[in-house]
């Protein structure tokens, strides 16, 4: 199919409610997620373990590496390398 997406010009127009249009599905998917994460690790922990638990915490990171990349195939080895990394520090 030859479908063009709308182009919705944020310079022009009422800012504050541009801004909100933006934001508000960006809230809602957040607060899905959350909900999802919560979820996910109750049942791990009252279901599978403190082990489940610690696997979740363990690959989250590249969880979200994954799927913030969707349009093209993620650079795997600098990518994941600079994530692995900054997470090992971070827990410090």
């Amino acid at each position: 199919t030859n479908r063009k997406a709308a182009v919705l010009d944020m310079t022009k127009g009422n800012a504050v409610r541009m801004i909100l249009t933006f934001a508000v599905p960006l809230f809602i998917g957040n607060i899905f997620q959350q909900v999802y994460s919560m979820v996910d690790t109750m049942v791990a922990g009252y279901c599978l373990g403190d082990q489940a638990i610690a696997a979740i915490g363990a690959t989250s990171s590249l969880y979200a590496f994954i799927m913030y990349h969707p349009k093209e195939p993620p650079k795997i080895d600098y990518n994941l390398k600079c994530e692995c990394s900054f997470q090992s520090f971070s827990k410090l």
